[in-house]
């Protein structure tokens, strides 16, 4: 029997799925972990009996700074049931996370198992608010009695407390309480009939509402589950839908788009019988995706509107796909009106502020009453969005009313962004607004005014914005002009600069977008084929179009082959123009030879389509090539210190920020993983790729003395070329796997350094499965683990790549990692430090692993007398 019914409180949600439900799957993990809803249930209540042990008690405020996945996901459904979870993107720099943690008022926070320097931990310790290990927490409570005097908290209590963007550039503090969660868990639940049945692929941020209410608790309600990943990638999503069959799948437009773009790379049609649903939110997804979506799949998608307030469901459109084609849908529950001119509207059609109430939307923004007082009317909240209601009571959208850009999903702060470019020494003023984009619904721009005698370098400017803000927040459009328009109280005229920009946009299209020639018609139907377009106008940069790197890259090889002609590698470009290509076409047709056949010496692994791929990306660097292979690029050749070889997913700009912070005796020797050119999920492009560079490989070291390194796919790839060069006198001598683990590694045999990013969440070990800390089980030899600063995305950033590069300079030396871990010959290591009973304890241990068989047992005492005592 489904539960029909709102419950008070996440876990007596979770009390009654396990009642009803027990044995059954709840929770997935990517390495095939999985919990029961009684094994959740069991999992929050001794969670919660260890979160009163240390002194968290009912309406306490823990950050959780956690990458997504199981351990995620247990941390937030424990901490919202006993406390009040504040889930947050642990890719936040350490000044965000201490302007976030004094906002929201933390009493704690918790973080990834095995990591003391995060930039969560450090802004943590510099505000004097204490840390926890889950894994640590986890595993104590396992020793702990389970009481019914838990003290849980009660449905008006907070249950999540999420960040949005606010008008002053802090955050708006949101404080959902459980009943308004159960009430949207349960309205999902209706919009999308779920039941026992059901399995949800979730690739959505756990910091976001989405991935908390939408992705984690509402396919719980009915007894269905849940495979959550740490991250989104569209090759990875295809293997995932193949290997796990789930029968509904969520995402943001712009996701949705890749996700297009890639099935129509590997020509999949209708592939998954076992999908009934996608499920499109955070913004709107355009007209001519949808019907790719749904001729693709052969699934009907369902549009929402919702947000962060509203726990965040407001509208769906229908599973019978009936609904007007702009429409967002019908209320599930929540009540919507139409304010015009402060006056409620009473017939349909009015366009007008649209505002919410109703049991799962929020009473107010914390500890701001002015925000408060500009965002209801009475008890009805104003989402900031424009619109009407038709007679069926569907919701249409018109634009909106709030300084926010929606970037694929994203809420950025204008104010937060534009305080980030007035700290730039040239400029004067800064506006940022929101511009269209075809894939992201929004894209960030931005007007500066310049100082007196200073010149603007856009690029070099992007690169300093990264230091202070996420990546999704830098600005895709600068542009300079004399003085900022304003409106008639004297603020900056937003709203006039977003016209202009968009006027100009389209008058550019008008004035010069038709295409003037041939090359020009031939080119513009190549974009129009790779972007999905009707129309492509020949002076408008490829990224306003919504074309990205990858794009770029697969143009401009199509464009060779369509003319035959050899391109310069800096036409590989976001900002490239028709006009552009076709003007260089024109000019040295005459002069140019046609593409000679590629220059191939051996097997030909790959084809030579893969081939001048590779060579444009590595060309790309402006690094030069190796003068014994065409596709490795070198710096510092001449370097008195081993060389190394490293792979990368993307050489411009990883590998020259690796070159300017190496030692200048330091060689350094580059590859391309092959990245989306080949499919980061596609595994049958590996093989042929590392057959290929291994015979690149013997060429320019015909006689080793090498180390081979790479992170993530690159990784993986430098392992399988270590496989085709081993017992050869190209052979390395020692290789280092960056974000990547493989039982491979271990058969090579060779010295190993394992680079971990500390902000990434074990992303070395998901491929596996492998807990924390299991290389120690897969590796007799003992190779060197090191956490480096950064996330998985974020290592080669300017901040955080210095501790990736003097690691390995250690490493490269043949020494030892400072701060590595690395054992002692035997199965298992205790550290007894400033710990009572530590040798009865080791005693114990010793003991057991005898008992286990699991071979000798160091115990290693680095001070057995406690401080201060």
């Amino acid at each position: 029997m489904l539960p029909s019914q709102v419950h008070p409180t996440i876990l007596e949600q979770l009390s009654a799925s396990s009642d009803l439900f027990s044995n059954e799957p709840a929770i997935y993990s990517e390495g095939g972990q999985v919990l029961s809803h009684t094994e959740v249930y069991d999992l929050v209540m001794r969670l919660g009996a260890r979160l009163r042990a240390i002194g968290i008690s009912r309406g306490d405020r823990v950050a959780i700074c956690m990458s997504n996945g199981f351990g995620m996901s247990k941390a937030v459904l424990a901490v919202s049931a006993f406390a009040d979870a504040v889930p947050m993107n642990p890719d936040y720099t350490e000044a965000e996370m201490m302007d976030y943690f004094r906002t929201v008022g933390a009493s704690c926070v918790i973080v990834e198992s095995g990591f003391s320097d995060l930039s969560s931990v450090r802004a943590a310790n510099r505000l004097g608010i204490p840390d926890y290990r889950f894994r640590e927490l986890e595993q104590s409570s396992k020793r702990l009695n389970i009481h019914t005097d838990l003290d849980p908290s009660g449905p008006t209590d907070t249950a999540l407390t999420l960040l949005t963007s606010g008008s002053t550039g802090l955050p708006k503090i949101v404080p959902l309480s459980h009943l308004n969660i159960c009430r949207s868990v349960y309205e999902i639940n209706q919009s999308l009939d779920l039941s026992a049945s059901d399995l949800c692929l979730c690739m959505w941020q756990q910091f976001h509402i989405g991935g908390l209410v939408d992705l984690l608790l509402a396919p719980l309600y009915r007894g269905g589950a849940v495979m959550v990943c740490q991250r989104f990638d569209a090759g990875q999503f295809f293997s995932l839908m193949d290997q796990w069959k789930p029968t509904w799948f969520q995402a943001v437009p712009a996701v949705f788009k890749d996700i297009l773009i890639e099935a129509k790379r590997r020509n999949i049609t209708k592939p998954f019988p076992s999908l009934r649903l996608l499920r499109s939110v955070a913004a709107k997804l355009d007209t001519e995706a949808r019907r790719k979506l749904e001729e693709v799949f052969g699934v009907v998608v369902v549009q929402t509107y919702g947000m962060t307030e509203a726990s965040p469901l407001v509208t769906s459109t229908s599973l019978c796909g009936s609904d007007p084609v702009d429409s967002l849908g019908k209320s599930m529950g929540t009540e919507i009106a139409v304010f015009a001119d402060l006056e409620r509207a009473t017939s349909p059609r009015v366009t007008g502020a649209i505002a919410i109430r109703g049991e799962n939307v929020f009473k107010g923004y914390e500890n701001d009453p002015e925000a408060n007082r500009v965002s209801f009317v009475d008890d009805w909240f104003l989402t900031g969005d424009l619109g009407w209601l038709d007679e069926e009571g569907r919701l249409y959208l018109t634009g909106r009313s709030k300084d926010l850009v929606n970037r694929g999903g994203e809420k950025i702060n204008s104010h937060e962004v534009e305080i980030a470019l007035l700290r730039l020494e040239e400029i004067e003023e800064a506006a940022v607004f929101p511009i269209l984009h075809p894939s992201l619904g929004e894209d960030i721009a931005t007007a500066i005014v310049l100082k007196k005698g200073t010149e603007f370098d856009e690029t070099e400017a992007k690169e300093t914005l990264k230091r202070s803000l996420s990546p999704f927040k830098i600005p895709s459009l600068i542009k300079v002009v004399d003085s900022m328009p304003l409106n008639a109280v004297g603020k900056v005229d937003k709203i006039n600069l977003r016209e202009i920009t968009e006027k100009e946009r389209e008058e550019r299209k008008k004035s010069t977008g038709a295409l003037k020639n041939d090359a020009e018609q031939r080119i513009s139907k190549i974009w129009a084929g790779e972007l999905g377009s009707s129309e492509v106008p020949s002076d408008v940069p490829l990224v306003h179009l919504g074309g990205d790197s990858l794009s770029a890259l697969r143009i401009f090889l199509a464009i060779e082959e369509e003319f035959g002609l050899r391109l310069p590698n800096n036409l590989v470009s976001e900002d490239v123009t028709v006009e552009r290509i076709g003007a260089l076409i024109e000019t040295c047709r005459e002069d140019a030879a046609p593409i000679p056949k590629l220059e191939r010496d051996g097997p030909q692994f790959i084809s030579d389509y893969q081939l001048r791929g590779i060579e444009a990306v590595v060309g790309m660097t402006g690094i030069p090539r190796s003068d014994k292979s065409n596709v490795v690029c070198v710096t510092n050749s001449s370097g008195s210190k081993t060389p190394l070889v490293w792979l990368t997913n993307s050489p411009n700009p990883e590998l020259l920020r690796f070159s300017d912070h190496l030692n200048k005796e330091q060689p350094l020797y580059g590859l391309y993983s092959g990245g989306k050119l080949f499919g980061y999920g596609d595994e049958a492009s590996q093989p042929p790729l590392a057959d290929f560079y291994a015979q690149e490989l013997r060429s320019v070291f015909p006689d080793g003395g090498f180390v081979l390194g790479g992170n993530c796919r690159g990784a993986r790839l430098a392992i399988e070329i270590a496989t085709r060069l081993m017992n050869t006198k190209s052979q390395p001598l020692a290789i280092c796997s960056m974000e990547f683990a493989s039982h491979k590694l271990e058969e090579l045999g060779l010295p190993t350094l394992l680079l971990c990013a500390k902000w990434s969440g074990h992303k070395a070990y998901r491929f596996l499965g492998w807990q924390e800390n299991a290389w120690r089980e897969h590796f007799p030899d003992r190779p060197q683990v090191v956490w480096i600063e950064g996330s998985h995305a974020g290592i080669f950033r300017d901040d955080t790549i210095s501790s990736l590069a003097s690691s390995l300079e250690v490493f490269l030396a043949g020494g030892e990692v400072p701060g590595s871990i690395r054992s002692f010959p035997g199965k298992v290591i205790l550290l007894i430090h400033r710990v009572p009973f530590g040798f009865k304890i080791a005693r114990r241990i010793y003991n057991w692993t005898s008992q286990k068989k699991l071979g000798p047992i160091l115990t290693n005492p680095i001070s057995s007398k406690p401080k201060n005592r």
